[in-house]
């Protein structure tokens, strides 16, 4: 009787020790996921952050044109019966450049009524000084909470890369990344204190491209700039 009632309390004791052992794997399990569920928001918080920034960048982009006119001045000229009129007389044919809104949508590319329009020799984009400066203001305005030193997390580097020259390889587009580590509670156990959050975002701007009146197709650059990061 006594050797039953000991082995009731030794199987007692094993069920004790297995919930106790349960609900801890259960916590670090739970702990893990926090961990992971903060990188994850972390992650989608910075992607949206240069997203935004990139797309403010490349939106900020002007067209400009040179035309071809054929100028002219005008002249007085008179009838036989003494009425005399405006005679449009052409000067040498000249080029004229400025942005695309004025020059053609405000018809800027005037400059007296005599003046011919004769067309568009080329188009391009080109990005404000302060580009880089609007991008980077976004980016901070939407940068993850997670990844400030306040919100537990070690912001390593910004940046923002305007590709602004015709020669460049991907101009003309924006370029904006984010990385930073998410210091880590329960993975810290297992000698992982931290993880790491490395997001880019590109945007790109567009125009169809004219030479010497002759359209070459649409220039759009290629959008793997962030796998040279």
């Amino acid at each position: 009787m006594v050797g039953r009632c000991g082995l009731l309390a030794d199987k007692r004791g094993t069920v004790l020790f297995l919930t106790v052992m349960l609900l801890s794997v259960i916590l670090i399990l739970a702990g893990v996921g926090v961990d992971l569920a903060r990188v994850w928001v972390a992650r989608e918080e910075a992607q949206t952050a240069v997203d935004a920034a990139a797309l403010a960048g490349a939106g900020a982009a002007m067209r400009y044109v040179t035309v071809s006119v054929s100028p002219g001045h005008c002249e007085t000229c008179c009838s036989d019966n003494g009425k005399c009129r405006c005679c449009c007389v052409s000067d040498p044919i000249t080029d004229r450049t400025g942005t695309e809104s004025y020059m053609i949508g405000q018809g800027g590319w005037r400059r007296s009524r005599c003046d011919s329009f004769l067309g568009i020799r080329h188009r391009w984009l080109e990005y404000p000084s302060d580009t880089g400066r609007i991008a980077r203001q976004i980016m901070d305005i939407n940068y993850p909470g997670l990844l400030r030193p306040e919100g537990g997390g070690e912001p390593v580097a910004r940046e923002v890369e305007v590709y602004s020259r015709e020669g460049d390889r991907y101009y003309p587009s924006v370029m904006a990344g984010i990385r930073g580590n998410i210091r880590t509670a329960f993975l810290n156990i297992v000698g992982i204190a931290d993880l790491p959050v490395d997001n880019c975002g590109q945007a790109t701007s567009f125009y169809q491209v004219l030479k010497e009146g002759i359209v070459y197709g649409r220039n759009r650059a290629p959008a793997d700039a962030c796998k040279e990061k």
